[in-house]
Parts: structure tokens; sequence; C-alpha cells
């Protein structure tokens, strides 16, 4: 029901009038007495019930004066000269027209940290070699302050912003399906065009630039609509089946791919057998990580747990979570560093990284939420800004990378000297951002 329409007439009748009295007073719809019943009010004049501590805004045909002849539904009103507010008692969600609904702020805060933490990760295959991504000691000559950039990023960025982009995007999804159930007849047809859409800037997008992800999210909506109507149990269960798949995947695969396949992408004449069992292992590794983590998002966000503000007791979760899943993945890299230059040892050495992403994950989710929940402060409004506008946030990424890489020769750039860059890209962001909306 739109509240900016008024309601049908009721029968002056008491205990209708005070039926439509209390629904008015939850609904915050506009009271429309009795054609002809009072004399007009002129606007902005509003008529405040003092029961339940409502102010509802109202057409009504009566003056000051004739309080007197309210009926008794109405009989505790008073006038205020006001402009139109939200009541302490707003609609139900599945009634509230769509943009009318409150956002859900600290998921928006999240998303934003997600996009930005993607560019630390990213920027490698814009400006160095495709092994890079596998291998932190190339490039090779790298200094101190490199490594430290190539350690950091191994262990607390390398799946885990994609991680928390994946929770989102299934969190969202369901948030999405909640929204417009009550709203469409095709419900279906709507997330089909919507998914077909992203996946088709996702074409366009990997035609750019070869990591691409939203084609892999769109791709991954069957599924997630068919797990809608799933229990949080199941949908926590599956997930992490699901999940776990990437791991058992690459013990699989490892033994197979060579050192060479992460170096054939970038030679003139490449091993093409190498590199089709390397993609294709990337591909659906990334798939059913992806599709994994959104489903325990989906399964976060039905257990309330994505709603309800986070507390002491949570951060301390938090603060136990970050350093159990960084220790897997510190593990996991000081392993294949131990290997040498081999490509078993790459993919495997990835599996701890992997076991310990989503534990790092959801740490970094806690602390955001009581980020968000703590401070409104200009830097976390812009972040949300961002989180907003992340399809084009990360699409401008890629732009201006792309730019820059065609601009700049690649010997300019290491590690720690993108950090300069991604900063500098992150600050036009939320400028940008922010200014947008």
């Amino acid at each position: 029901m739109d509240c900016r329409q008024p309601t049908p007439v009721v029968e002056n009748k008491p205990m209708a009038t005070r039926r439509f009295a209390r629904a008015a007073a939850k609904s915050c719809c506009f009271v429309k007495p009795v054609s002809g019943a009072y004399p007009p009010v002129p606007e902005p004049w509003t008529v405040a019930s003092t029961a339940g501590g409502v102010t509802i805004p109202v057409k009504s045909d009566m003056r000051r004066s004739d309080l007197s002849k309210m009926p008794s539904g109405f009989s505790q009103l008073s006038f205020q000269r006001t402009e139109f507010s939200i009541p302490k008692t707003p609609l139900a969600p599945n009634l509230m027209p769509l943009h009318d609904r409150p956002r859900i702020t600290h998921l928006d805060t999240v998303r934003g940290a997600a996009v930005m933490g993607i560019l630390i990760i990213n920027s490698l295959s814009f400006f160095f070699p495709f092994a890079t991504l596998f291998d932190p000691s190339l490039p090779a000559g790298q200094s101190p302050l490199d490594w430290m950039a190539a350690v950091f990023g191994e262990i607390f960025v390398d799946q885990k912003f994609m991680g928390l982009f994946s929770l989102l995007f299934g969190a969202s999804f369901l948030l999405f399906l909640e929204r417009i159930q009550d709203r469409t007849a095709s419900l279906l047809g709507l997330v089909a065009w919507r998914q077909l859409l992203l996946f088709c800037i996702g074409i366009l997008h990997s035609l750019a630039w070869d990591g691409d992800i939203l084609a892999t999210y769109a791709l991954c909506t069957p599924i997630l609509l068919v797990m809608r109507r799933a229990s949080t149990a199941a949908l926590f269960v599956t997930g992490t089946l699901m999940y776990l798949m990437s791991p058992m995947m690459a013990l699989l695969v490892a033994p197979e791919i060579s050192v060479t396949a992460f170096h054939a992408l970038d030679q003139p004449h490449p091993d093409w057998r190498q590199i089709e069992m390397l993609v294709l292992y990337l591909i659906v590794d990334g798939q059913v990580r992806a599709l994994g983590m959104m489903l325990i998002g989906m399964g976060l966000y039905r257990s309330g747990w994505l709603r309800r503000p986070h507390q002491g007791k949570d951060l301390k979760k938090a603060f136990l979570l970050i350093p159990t899943g960084a220790a897997f993945s510190g593990l996991g890299l000081y392993w294949m560093l131990q290997q040498g230059d081999q490509g078993t040892a790459r993919l495997l050495g990835n599996i701890p990284n992997t076991l310990g992403t989503p534990l790092v994950t959801l740490g970094f989710l806690i602390l955001l939420m009581a980020w968000d929940r703590s401070d409104n402060s200009h830097w976390v409004r812009r972040l949300r800004a961002l989180g907003r506008m992340a399809l084009s946030n990360y699409l401008a990424q890629t732009l201006l990378c792309l730019t820059l890489a065609a601009l700049i020769p690649e010997s300019a750039f290491s590690r720690s000297g993108l950090w300069l860059l991604m900063i500098l890209i992150w600050g036009m962001q939320l400028l940008a951002s922010s200014a947008w909306l």
C-alpha cells in the first residue's frame, strides 16, 4: 500500500473508526473521514494521536473548534503544525514501496570494503605476469618492502575479500527476493532479466580483462533460486560442502599441473594442454568457492545474524577468527615457498589458504559491521556510498588500471608501489561515490 495515497472511506461508526485509527497508526496511511463530516483543516496541519505516540498525517475535514464532534476512536487528538515525518511504527517491510524501504546500511559498508579489497589482488594481474598471482616471489628482485606487501596480500587479502563479496551477494540476493516476492507475479522473470543483464556485462568486461567475476556470479543464480526456500541449516551445510570442493579438486588436479602451466599464458608458444587444464581448474574452483560463500551468506541473512547489532562478544570472536584463519594461510604460504618453483606445490600450498579464508572473512565482516554501527563519520558514509555503487566502482577499477597499464611500462611498478596507486584509486572512488549519491 502506498502511504502517499488516501485510504478508502470507512463508515462513520465508533467501532469501525477506532479500528481504522489503530490501523492507520500502524500503517502510516492518510486518514480520510467520511466526506463532508467536518470542515477542512488548512495544510500543513496534521492530527496527532497520543495513543501509541504516533503522528498520523491527515487529510481531514475538521477544524480545531470541532474537536468535540470527534468520533470516539479519535477522542485523544490534538493539532500540530508539522511536516510529514516517518512514524515510530512504520509499514511492514513487505508492504512498503521498494524505494521507501530503509537500507541495511552496514551491508553497504561491508560491500564497499570488499570492492576496495578486491583491487589489491586484481591490480597484480593488470601490471604483472599471470604467474605473479600464485607466486609471491615474483617478480624477481623484490625489495623487503615488496616481500612484505606480497606476504600481507597472500595472508589477509587473497580470496578473503572475494569471499566477503560472495557472502554479500548471497545475502543481497535473498534480501532482493524478499522485497519483490509480494509485489510481482513474475519473480522468476525479473530475477532472470537482472542476472542476464549481469552476465552480459560480465562477458563484455571479460573481453577487456580476463579476471571478471560478474559472469561467474550470474551463473550461480539458478542454484541460489533453487535454494531460496531452504532452511538456514541446509544453506550452511550445502554452502560448506560446496566450498570444500575447492581444496578437494586441488588435491586431484595438482599432480597433473606443472609449473610451466602458470607461465604458459605469458609465453608466445604455450603448452595448450597445460593451459586448458589450469584454466578449467581455475574456472571451476572460482565457481564452487563463490557459490559456497553465497549460500553461507544466504544462511547468515536468513538466520538474522546479518541484521542484528553486534556486541562485544562478537568482536571477541572476530579477534579469534582472523588470527586463526591467517595462521592457516601463513602455513600454506610457508610450505609453498619451501617447495620452490613447482606447480604442484603452488596448488597444494593454496589449500590451507582456502580453508582459512572463511574464518578471516567472517572476522572482517564482524569488524566492519561493528564499525558501521558505532561510527557515522564522513569516512563511513563515503564507504557506504562506494558500496551502494559497487558494480560501477568495480568496472571503473578495471578501466583505470587498464588505462594506466597501457600508459606506464611494467618495469615502473613494484608490489609495494602498487599500494600508492591503489590508495589513489580508493580516494577517487570514495569521493566520487559520495558526491554522486
